[in-house]
């Protein structure tokens, strides 16, 4: 999905306004935004508008999942959300922590493994998931 789902829709929540496309992937995107109740920078997560009912029941399920997770290695969950495009077409969106750095994707391309604590925590994370 590009960012082109949700060009018209600028606020999410009538709270997350989206300022840039971090990233996109087959099913959704991320963005840079800003909680105009907080004033802080934020990540948001935008499923694809083309996304089954199915997709959007899985991320609220993740959402929540990673919600009930503290832990230094894994990204805070704050909101999740969802809204209706300008073609009436309903999506779903995650509000994370902002981390700024190297992405996963772009880390896998200049390094041949992950640092064991990563695995460690992805592993224990996953774990957790069962429980909710």
């Amino acid at each position: 999905m590009s960012g082109n789902a949700v060009k018209m829709v600028r606020v999410l929540g009538s709270r997350y306004r989206l300022v840039a496309e971090v990233g996109a992937g087959g099913m959704s995107t991320v963005w840079r935004a800003v909680d105009e109740v907080l004033r802080r920078e934020v990540a948001v997560k935008v499923l694809a508008p083309d996304a089954d009912a199915t997709v959007n029941h899985r991320l609220r399920y993740e959402a929540r999942a990673v919600a009930k997770l503290t832990h230094p290695y894994i990204v805070p969950v704050f909101d999740y959300g969802e809204f209706v495009d300008e073609h009436d077409q309903r999506s779903a969106y995650v509000v994370m922590e902002l981390v700024r750095g190297e992405s996963l994707s772009a880390h896998l391309r200049n390094e041949v493994s992950l640092p064991w604590r990563i695995v460690r925590i992805s592993s224990m994370s996953l774990a957790r998931r069962s429980d909710c």
